[in-house]
């Protein structure tokens, strides 16, 4: 069962319907990709929820209740959504409300997240509030740097130092 540390001291106490590796009810299409979600809680860092499979309305309010509870560790988070081949509205949606929750206890969501996911957050306007990079690496860095007003930096389109433009970091 997965669960957080510092919300829970004990998995006895856990009565939470996560688990290391969620299945929906219905059967998998052949070819799908099965949904699943990994959390790692490294102490005194950013949480880092990693995400594998489709996000769409079958498997949204899983990651929703998830990335709730994460809001209740106190610490900035990390969404990996890097093995999501698709992520539909719910789940930018589901994005942006734990963005504001942490927002407002003055920690940040970061993404790490594929080009096309990047470019459509930045094409719907939630770049600013759900800061979208390339590796979970930069995203980890990017939850850890302290909180700047909106406008000075623009993670989504920063390449960094020593990078030649076009060329970004290995996942």
């Amino acid at each position: 069962m997965t669960y957080f540390h510092s919300v829970l001291d004990s998995p006895e106490q856990v009565q939470s319907w996560l688990t290391d590796t969620w299945r929906p009810n219905t059967t998998a299409a052949a070819g799908a990709t099965e949904f699943r979600i990994d959390i790692d809680e490294p102490p005194g860092g950013p949480v880092v929820i990693r995400v594998a499979g489709n996000v769409d309305a079958g498997t949204v309010p899983v990651l929703s209740a998830c990335l709730r509870e994460s809001v209740l560790t106190g610490h900035s988070v990390v969404v990996d959504l890097l093995d999501v081949p698709f992520l539909g509205c719910p789940g930018f949606a589901a994005l942006h409300d734990t963005a504001t929750d942490l927002s407002a206890q003055r920690c940040r969501l970061t993404v790490a997240a594929s080009a096309e996911v990047r470019s459509i957050l930045r094409r719907i306007g939630l770049g600013a509030a759900v800061p979208c990079f390339a590796t979970v690496a930069a995203a980890f860095h990017g939850a850890r740097a302290p909180q700047r007003c909106a406008g000075r930096q623009d993670p989504i389109s920063s390449i960094g130092p020593g990078r030649p433009a076009g060329q970004s970091a290995a996942r």
